[in-house]
């Protein structure tokens, strides 16, 4: 398993198995969660060769609802999109350990931000940055 399958493990219960890799379905019920990794530098044995290399990976974390005001099935709001967001960052935030088989050394929020998305039907988008500190097999 990857740092990925992790995700998927940890953040699917919050939105009932509606999370994507990159892009949702064009149908996808909100909420749903998409995730993307935008970076991953590789961190080698610097000081002491006994040590297994590892890399630091930089993760997009978007939380998607469609506006209720534009035929959303679930009547989410903004404010749903907030709550999921801090369930989000409670799951992962400082969270070291098994994401199903890699080994996160560390994982740190570092920041986020609104999209809007007006294309199609709009969407609610808050956009979340994580770094980890993944261990290499």
């Amino acid at each position: 398993m990857t740092l990925e399958v992790g995700l998927v493990s940890k953040l699917g219960g919050l939105v009932d198995g509606r999370i994507y890799a990159g892009i949702a379905p064009r149908k996808a019920v909100s909420p749903f969660i998409t995730y993307q990794t935008v970076s991953t530098e590789q961190l080698g044995r610097v000081l002491d060769p006994t040590i297994r290399p590892h890399e630091r990976r930089r993760v997009q974390i978007s939380i998607w609802a469609r506006d209720s005001a534009h035929g959303n099935e679930t009547n989410v709001e903004y404010a749903d999109v907030v709550t999921l967001r801090d369930s989000v960052v409670a799951a992962l935030d400082r969270v070291q350990g098994a994401y199903g088989n890699a080994d996160v050394m560390e994982a740190r929020f570092e920041d986020e931000r609104d999209l809007p998305e007006s294309e199609g039907t709009p969407h609610w988008r808050r956009v979340l940055d994580f770094t980890f500190i993944v261990r290499r097999p």
